[in-house]
């Protein structure tokens, strides 16, 4: 299987063509596979950073990254495609979404995590806080990053 190739984007720099490559795979999985209906595209989109990671000339991974106004990074909408699961690639997209986030110079990241993928995200230095909770009648998680685990409580 090949490598991943990402390209950070802003919401301006993506052709038509990555857009709906986009939002194909967030609605094939969010919507479809998990059988939640809701708006995926939402304002967040216009002023995040679009990773997406290629295999060949097919998104395979993405991952939406954006500060809000509290200056909390948030990594989200994560995702690989269901063809390409179990190579890896969810561990690269998190790698390569953490390192841009941190060359920011980040002092808060939080992510929202289904809670059966708590330890995943433990791996990457992330800690549930708060108490499970239901988006879209899937139990989820408040988890923060370590690094700035103790400012952020």
């Amino acid at each position: 299987m090949a490598q991943l190739e990402f390209s950070a984007l802003s919401f301006e720099d993506l052709t038509p063509l990555q857009v709906h490559q986009m939002l194909n795979l967030r609605s094939e999985v969010f919507v479809m596979e998990q059988v939640c209906v809701y708006q995926d595209p939402d304002p967040e989109d216009s002023t995040a950073i679009h990773l997406l990671g290629y295999a060949e000339k097919d998104l395979a991974a993405y991952a939406r990254i954006y500060c809000d106004q509290q200056n909390v990074w948030h990594i989200g909408r994560i995702i690989v495609a269901p063809e390409f699961r179990n190579h890896g690639f969810s561990s690269s997209l998190m790698e390569e979404s953490l390192n841009l986030v941190l060359s920011r110079k980040a002092s808060h990241i939080q992510l929202s995590a289904q809670a059966y993928l708590e330890g995943f995200y433990n791996r990457f230095g992330f800690e549930a806080v708060g108490n499970l909770y239901l988006e879209d009648g899937i139990p989820h998680l408040r988890m923060i990053y370590q690094q700035s685990f103790k400012t952020a409580v």
